[in-house]
Parts: structure tokens; C-alpha cells; sequence
């Protein structure tokens, strides 16, 4: 399976739409403008991101590679499809209409608990590009860049208090999952 350009977009905003939604969790709670903090979140959110596909392209390359070779298809569309459930079951559960809950992280402890915490997905799609046989220095910048636009402008938007929108990147995210996973069939 080849992932050109659009693909590769496509990945890194669904995997950006975590960070977005906690980073605007994070706007909401700060006080106005703080420019400086929501450049730290930021950074810590696209650092992740960009690091968790390269420890799973070389998790399925190490252990994975000989054994799963002749099921990347099939492999890639589960990923891809369990995600994109999971993003869905996200957006329809009852506690998406609930309350948000506020992100109150000033530490770096607590920003890097979030920035993994939101990340945990880039790891299970770093394991498909590694069995996709991808380059991956070009697809770690764009998910990292994308990451980190996408949670600024979370910042932006919660501080602003448009806390509609995160529902809604939720169901984006799971809307391009599925995509992706039907397109790594053919």
C-alpha cells in the first residue's frame, strides 16, 4: 500500500483532532492570550505526535515485519477501522454530552502525561507506515506540523471559549479514519 501526499494529510489531521480537542480544553482554562503557554502546549502535543509513529515504524519493522508482511492490507484497514470506531464510539457515547472536562496541566509532568496520553494512536500508525515500507522523515514533519497548528489553534478556539468545535473534530477524525481504512484495500 502506497500513501501519497493527500493520505499522509489525511493521517496527520486525524491524528491531530486529540491534541485539538485537549488543547482547547487547556484555551478554555487559561487565562486570555497566553500566547507563551499555548505555544509549550503546542510543541509538547507535536513533539509526540511526531515521535510515537517512529517508535511504532520501528516496533513492526523489529518484531512485526517477517510475520505480518503479506497481511499489510489487512492489517492497515484494521487499524485504520478500529481507530476510526473508537474515534466514533468517542463522538456517540454519552459522555461526549456531558460536561467537558477542563485541562488544569501548568507542570510539565501533566503536559507530557497529555501529549502521550494523546498520541497513543500516532504509535499504531507508525506501525502501518513501517509495514507500509514508507520514508518516514517527510511523514514525522507533517504530523508534528499539523499537530502543532491544530493545538494552537485549539488554544486559540478554547480561549475564545468555542468549545462546540471539539465535538465535532471528533467526528472528523473518525469520518477520515474509516477513509483511510477503506482506501488501504484497494
Amino acid at each position: 500500500m502506497g500513501l501519497n501526499f493527500i493520505d499522509l494529510f489525511l493521517i496527520a489531521i486525524a491524528l491531530s483532532m486529540d491534541a485539538f480537542s485537549v488543547s482547547m480544553s487547556c484555551g478554555i482554562k487559561l487565562k486570555k492570550n497566553n500566547y507563551p503557554k499555548f505555544i509549550k502546549i503546542s510543541l509538547a502535543f507535536g513533539t509526540f505526535q511526531a515521535i510515537m509513529p517512529l517508535i511504532g515504524y520501528y516496533f513492526s519493522n523489529t518484531f512485526l515485519k517477517n510475520f505480518l508482511d503479506s497481511y499489510t492490507s489487512i492489517l492497515t484497514f484494521s487499524v485504520f477501522f478500529l481507530l476510526g470506531l473508537k474515534t466514533s464510539y468517542d463522538y456517540f457515547s454519552k459522555e461526549n454530552t456531558e460536561q467537558i472536562k477542563y485541562c488544569t496541566c501548568e507542570g510539565y509532568k501533566c503536559l507530557t502525561t497529555l501529549a502521550i496520553a494523546t498520541s497513543i494512536d500516532a504509535f499504531l500508525i507508525g506501525s502501518v507506515l513501517g509495514l507500509a515500507h514508507t520514508k518516514l522523515v517527510f511523514p514525522l514533519i507533517l504530523i508534528g506540523i499539523v499537530t502543532i497548528m491544530n493545538s494552537y489553534l485549539g488554544c486559540l478556539l478554547g480561549n475564545k471559549a468555542i468549545s462546540r468545535l471539539k465535538q465535532k473534530s471528533t467526528l472528523v477524525a473518525a469520518l477520515i479514519l474509516f477513509l483511510l481504512a477503506f482506501k488501504s484495500l484497494f
